[in-house]
C-alpha cells in the first residue's frame, strides 16, 4: 500500500499555522498526523501548496510527484486530525492491506 497525504482547498481554514507547514505537520496536543504516516514504514508522498514542495521535500524527504504503482493507494486529507483513534484506523487499513470499496 501507498499513501498519497492530500491538502484541499480547506486547508486556509487552518490559517494561519499552515503558512509555512503543510497541514499534515501541524500539532494537535502532541501529535501530528505525518508522525503516525511515519510510523506505518509505507511509502508516501505529499500533496501540498507550491511554496511548500520544497520545505517537504527538505524536511521530510517527502517527493511531491506521484510515482504509478500497482499497490493500493490510501489518499489521506492532510487535514486529518492526529488522534490516537487516527493511527489505530490507519494500522487496521495497513493490516487489511486490501483497497476499500
Amino acid at each position: 500500500m501507498k499513501i498519497v497525504v492530500f491538502e484541499d482547498h480547506l486547508v486556509g481554514q487552518l490559517s494561519p499555522i499552515t503558512i509555512g507547514r503543510p497541514a499534515y505537520a501541524i500539532s494537535c496536543g502532541s501529535y501530528r498526523l505525518v508522525d503516525w504516516i511515519d510510523e506505518l514504514q509505507l511509502p508516501w508522498s505529499g500533496l501540498v501548496r507550491p511554496h511548500l514542495r520544497t520545505l517537504q521535500e527538505q524536511d521530510y524527504g517527502v517527493t511531491h510527484l506521484l510515482q504509478p504503482t500497482d499497490q493500493p493507494i490510501l489518499m489521506l486529507n492532510a487535514r486529518m486530525v492526529p488522534s490516537q483513534e487516527t493511527l489505530k484506523w490507519l494500522c487496521a487499513l495497513k493490516q487489511q492491506q486490501e483497497p476499500m470499496t
